[in-house]
């Protein structure tokens, strides 16, 4: 009867509702299955008291903020009679998920061991990337096509065709044509790739695409690729100027162009920022919509 108990509890204990998970778009496209699937809750009570687990399968920064809810009567609750739980401020504040791993969400106990107090269902939302991330302002950004090319922006930061949203103010956009080697503008892991969608796709949920995750918790996102056009697996990690992918024209795009941003979650969406490039001494450098911008 006991063990029976256990059971039930196991399964209701790692529990969680679609309605709760929120899942935060990937900017141009929607998010994949990677960062959707990336969570799972599991529940152990080998040491006694019932320990809570949050593995994350993804090679990306994922935050989690749990909720409980009383056993008994389904309604969400700050705090149980006769349970306890360390951290006890795990409620007021966002787990955050750095990397493939398990991590420790929290300990239950019961106060009282002789009364066989339920413990809580719990459920989560998640948000995609650190929204406490900070871009070093020092970190200047490599030409993303091979050194003595040069191709044509068509858009920039504010660009009146779709450069609006905060997904997409702070992007580039750069003619070329499709099957274009496209090179990592700085260093980092691959987090996400996309690949399977056709260049005469006309939707930005398909959207090719690879995202690569910084030393500063930002992200490089590169969009409109071709189809299977990326050279890297996620969990690769990829050094600046070191080849991704060709490009192409997937997604809702005009005409065949490479569109790239830096991103950090602000916990809703993935927002971009501002960056700027670098010629190869290293020196910064200026780019103007209309003109080519050339690797030298």
């Amino acid at each position: 009867m006991f063990q029976a108990l256990i059971n039930l509890l196991l399964s209701l204990a790692g529990a969680s509702s679609g309605e709760d998970r929120k899942c935060t778009p990937c900017a141009p496209p929607k998010c994949s299955s990677v960062f959707v699937d990336g969570v799972e809750m599991n529940v152990d009570f080998s040491n006694g008291p019932m320990d809570v687990y949050l593995t994350n399968a993804t090679h990306d920064i994922i935050v989690v903020k749990p909720k409980f809810y009383d056993f008994t009567t389904n309604k969400k609750v700050t705090k149980l009679k006769n349970i306890k739980w360390v951290p006890e401020n795990v409620l007021r504040k966002f787990t955050k998920l750095n990397g493939q791993g398990d991590f420790l969400l929290a300990t239950f106990s019961r106060i009282d061991s002789t009364i066989n107090t339920p413990y809580p269902q719990i459920k989560y939302s998640c948000i995609l990337g650190d929204p406490d991330a900070t871009h070093d302002p020092g970190v200047l950004y490599k030409i993303p096509f091979a050194k003595g090319k040069k191709f044509k922006v068509s858009q920039g930061f504010n660009g009146s065709h779709s450069h609006k949203k905060k997904t997409r103010k702070h992007a580039i956009d750069i003619e070329m044509p499709i099957g274009t080697t496209i090179c990592a503008c700085r260093t980092g892991k691959v987090v996400d790739v996309v690949e399977n969608f056709p260049d005469t796709s006309t939707t930005m949920a398909e959207t090719n695409y690879i995202r690569i995750l910084h030393s500063d918790g930002t992200y490089g996102i590169y969009a409109h690729l071709t189809q299977n056009g990326s050279d890297v697996d996620i969990g690769a990690d990829v050094s600046e100027g070191s080849i991704i992918g060709k490009s192409g024209n997937s997604g809702e795009s005009s005409a065949p162009h490479l569109h790239f941003a830096v991103a950090k979650s602000d916990g809703h969406v993935l927002a971009t920022i501002p960056w700027k490039f670098k010629d190869s001494s290293g020196a910064e450098i200026s780019w103007t919509v209309g003109q080519d911008l050339e690797h030298n």
